[in-house]
């Protein structure tokens, strides 16, 4: 194909279009053909629009395709066919759709080859310009940050500008920003907006009425915990084009852990109903009403209760309703059996308790007949007559530990240290002991038996050092209680935690605990929520009171299964809430074990579907074709060879600067157009 040059004459002037520009050819309706208009150019040669055949030389730029251009310069914008003062013609004429009404500019983000087809966008998350889907672009890659990798506005941030600013958005301060979608004035929840600023489901009829936005999917194609248009699930809880939404259900493996908040309210020995002279060997039921309070608070019956130390129903009622001290979070690890449990450690190691060393029986060992005063003699020669009345003894030489030098008969079959129950298992911290040294009385036993030496270990879901307040203050030190290995459940004398961990310190013992928790009721699921608790625990689920454990007692465990036969009156596939209350009011014991299982959030979690032609967060182009070829995608949705890449590809660019704007020497279809000036 022959490449032409435009020369200037002395009868025009021309100039390189850029940005912006207009022209006396009034473009052609879409779908019409290209018609000579009669105009004749008064130049010596043209400039080629064509793309010229690739060259085996030339820079591989994925493979070929047909463009269709037209060498005159009779363009009819709309025609689908490039000509040679057209940045571009998508077939039609109308605006935002990549390429301009009249053909002369390419929209920034966008790419228009080949010709005759619409135009497709593109975004490059990271490289600082913020284009369509993107909600933010900080020219990196990193999470975190606040512009996630998919160039998607993470929680708690907030960003603006190009490269995007992101900073921490002030979840409290009852403005609406960033990733928010409610700001009520505080970070306490439970009261309709999370301590995120996510909005919390209205459960104030019972079944709770899941919004929009707060990560509950009820009556919604998805919901992905936020009001956020672009990502996937748009702001009216509608799949967006070019995504597919999954539910992200409850996560298995040692690494999945579940995370609640939970208000605490500091109290003193000097406030009524703490630090209290009342004992309780068990728990006190029905101190409080089977229904939940209007303030979904815990109601008590009574004006007050002198067996557990509850001067009034006002003092009880200031236990869950001051201000909160703190909002905490409480995390729980896989307990093995589908459910999540709270643990000593904080990364989820359960609470060891370890034995005083000891020798203890395993098997008995084997009889022992005597046969010979010497040793290494043949039993049929020297001793014929046992031999006969034990045939199916075995001849041994030497005898156990107290014949030594001898020989003897002892019975078939001995026990071994496998029979031992902890070692023969692998139990950390035992060994075998066979025999079981008759004359070593240290150990108690004075036998042949097989045994084995060691300390019991006992590991312990739950945490019976629970003080999450001890840093306001400290009353008295800690002990732990028989529940969490003691070897005398009946003894009152329970060890200090210095025994324990090797610390003596002091806690803060007056405070109480309230926790929400949704979940979707599924009839067909069983759901665990399994308690132990000092001093009083309540459950409501639904708004029923469900385990009942109040009073000051030792640790007691409680525990309650929703399914089909225990609904409390929930309907399948509705939202609704368990509210959790606790009080730790005497000092030297405080214990809390929580358990969830079985409840699935339904928080929907979006994707981009690669190849159907819509440019979705995660992807830099998709054009529906994705062959690689020029100024279109790859298969996996990145981009091949385009205008913008700073590398001037012969064929198809007459510039290329390394970016998408029209503000400079290139314009953003990377193609000098020219415009005829009288």
């Amino acid at each position: 194909m022959t490449r032409n040059i435009l020369l200037p004459m002395i009868a025009f002037f021309t100039f390189a279009f850029m940005a912006c520009g207009s022209d006396d050819t009034k473009p052609g309706e879409e779908g019409e053909s290209r018609k000579d208009t009669g105009k004749k150019e008064d130049v010596s040669t043209e400039k080629e629009t064509d793309v010229k055949e690739k060259d085996t030389d030339d820079k591989d730029t994925g493979p070929e395709k047909q463009v269709d251009t037209d060498d005159t310069d009779t363009a009819v914008c709309g025609d689908g066919l490039l000509g040679k003062n057209e940045a571009c013609d998508d077939a039609n004429t109308n605006d935002e759709d990549g390429c301009a009404g009249d053909c002369k500019h390419v929209e920034e983000g966008w790419s228009c080859y080949p010709p005759g087809r619409k135009c497709h966008q593109m975004a490059i998350c990271g490289d600082g310009k913020v284009l369509s889907p993107e909600m933010c672009d900080d020219k990196n890659h990193e999470s975190g940050d606040g512009c996630s990798e998919m160039c998607q506005i993470e929680f708690g941030f907030k960003c603006d500008g190009e490269p995007s600013k992101c900073g921490p958005s002030t979840c409290g301060d009852e403005k609406q920003e960033g990733a928010e979608s409610c700001d009520d004035g505080n970070t306490i929840p439970f009261d309709g907006c999370s301590p995120l600023c996510q909005k919390e489901p209205d459960c104030s009829q019972g079944e709770c009425v899941s919004e929009c936005g707060d990560g509950f999917m009820l009556n919604e194609e998805c919901d992905d915990g936020n009001k956020l248009d672009g990502d996937g699930c748009s702001s009216e809880c509608k799949i967006e084009k070019g995504y597919e939404c999954v539910h992200d259900e409850a996560c298995e493996g040692e690494d999945c852990t579940l995370v609640v908040d939970a208000i605490y309210r500091d109290f003193s020995s000097k406030d009524d109903d703490f630090d209290v002279d009342c004992e309780g060997e068990e728990a006190t039921t029905g101190l409080v009403e089977d229904t939940i309070g209007d303030n979904w608070k815990p109601v008590l019956k009574k004006d007050g209760d002198k067996d557990t130390c509850i001067k009034s129903r006002d003092s009880f009622n200031k236990w869950y309703t001051t201000e909160p001290t703190k909002v905490g979070k409480i995390t729980l690890f896989p307990d093995g059996n589908g459910n999540f449990v709270n643990r000593w450690g904080e990364d989820g190691e359960q609470w060891l308790y370890v034995a005083e060393e000891r020798l203890s029986f395993c098997a008995k060992g084997p009889e022992v007949v005597d046969c010979y005063h010497e040793e290494d003699a043949d039993c049929d020669e020297v001793c014929p007559d046992v031999v006969e009345e034990y045939p199916d003894y075995i001849c041994t030489s030497p005898c156990p530990d107290d014949y030594a030098n001898r020989t003897c008969l002892t019975s078939p079959n001995p026990a071994t240290c496998d029979d031992c129950p902890n070692f023969g298992a692998g139990v950390e911290g035992y060994e075998c002991v066979n025999p079981c040294r008759q004359n070593d009385t240290t150990r108690g036993i004075s036998n042949w038996d097989v045994c084995e030496y060691g300390a019991p270990r006992k590991r312990f879901d739950g945490n019976p050092l629970f003080f999450p307040l001890d840093e306001l203050g400290a009353d008295s030190i800690a002990v732990i209680p028989p529940e969490y290995g003691s070897e005398d459940e009946d003894t009152w004398i329970w060890p200090e935690e210095e025994e324990f961990t090797g610390k003596a310190i002091k806690h803060n013992f007056f405070f109480t605990t309230e926790i929400t928790y949704w979940f979707t009721y599924e009839e067909d699921e069983t759901a665990i929520l399994n308690f132990t608790g000092d001093d009083d625990v309540w459950v409501y689920v639904n708004g029923q009171l469900a385990v009942d454990l109040g009073g000051l007692h030792p640790p007691e465990d409680g525990s309650l299964v929703i399914d089909k036969q225990h609904s409390y009156g929930m309907k399948d596939g509705s939202v609704y809430r368990i509210n959790i209350f606790h009080a730790e009011r005497k000092v030297e014991g405080s214990s809390f074990r929580l358990t969830l299982g079985g409840f699935d959030m339904f928080r929907s979690y979006c994707k981009a579907e690669c190849g159907d032609g819509v440019l979705s967060l995660g992807e830099q182009c998709d054009d529906g074709i994705n062959d690689g070829s020029y100024g279109g995608c790859n298969e996996d949705c990145t981009l091949g060879a385009f205008c913008g890449d700073g590398v001037v590809q012969d064929d198809f660019e007459d510039c290329d600067d390394g970016n998408f704007t029209d503000d400079d020497d290139c314009p953003s279809s990377c193609r000098i157009i020219l415009i005829e000036v009288e």
